[in-house]
This record gives C-alpha cells, sequence and structure tokens, in this order.
C-alpha cells in the first residue's frame, strides 16, 4: 500500500516533470540521533540474498547512486519511518548529487527506499 502511493505520487511527478520546474528543493535538514546505519540493516540491504540486495545491485550501476546509499547510510536515513523524516535527513545527499526528477539515478533510489520500509523494514525502521 505505502509503495503503491509513493509510486502513483512519482509517477504524477515524472508525468509532469516536463511541465514543472524541477529544480531541487531544500528541505530542512534534520540528522538520524543513532549515528547511522544499523548492521543489520545494512545487511539486509547488501547482504547477499537478502529482502534489498535487489535495489543494492540496481543501485550500484546507476549515476551517483552509490554515493547516495552510501551517504544516507553514514546519516542513518534509513530509520525514519516516514518518508517526510528520510527526506529531511536525506537532503544533503540528494543536494550532493544534484537530484532532480529527471536523474538517471532516481528508479534505484526510489527503489531502496521503499524496500527498506517494506522488506528490510524490520532491520531498519527503528520502533
Amino acid at each position: 500500500m505505502i509503495r503503491a502511493r509513493h509510486l502513483a505520487a512519482l509517477c504524477s511527478l515524472a508525468l509532469l516533470g516536463a511541465c514543472v520546474d524541477t529544480t531541487p528543493i531544500h528541505v530542512e535538514e534534520t540528522h538520524n540521533d543513532v549515528g547511522g546505519t544499523s548492521a543489520e540493516c545494512r545487511e539486509c540491504i547488501e547482504g547477499e540474498g537478502r529482502a534489498c540486495r535487489y535495489a543494492y545491485d540496481l543501485c550500484m550501476t546507476l549515476p551517483d547512486c552509490p554515493e547516495f546509499h552510501q551517504c544516507v547510510l553514514e546519516r542513518g536515513c534509513y530509520t525514519p519511518a516516514l518518508l517526510e523524516d528520510r527526506l529531511a535527513c536525506g537532503q544533503p545527499c540528494l543536494d550532493a548529487i544534484n537530484l532532480t526528477s529527471t536523474h538517471p539515478g532516481l528508479p534505484a533510489i526510489l527503489e531502496l527506499n521503499d524496500c527498506t520500509q517494506e522488506g528490510c523494514r524490520g532491520e531498519c525502521i527503528a520502533p
């Protein structure tokens, strides 16, 4: 359900991309107080045969996604449950790669976000 909602919103954004200003927006920066991503979450994302490995593999093949993923891991931005909190935490990572709706790494970034909220929810989302 959450994934479908995110996908619908992103598809709408993609369709409007030619009609709207795609200048990156700034969200007030926050940082996860945990101090980074847990080993369990990282293993669920990057471990061979684990739930989000397909999204990680896709990310490693697309421009800027590996740098984005590393930044998000270091900041602990896969930990918040709410998308708004994840965006606020990851804003410096988004700024670093100049993410727009037409960025070639966007599909993998979205897939990593969705998977860490679903397939790796127990390992990644803070209680």
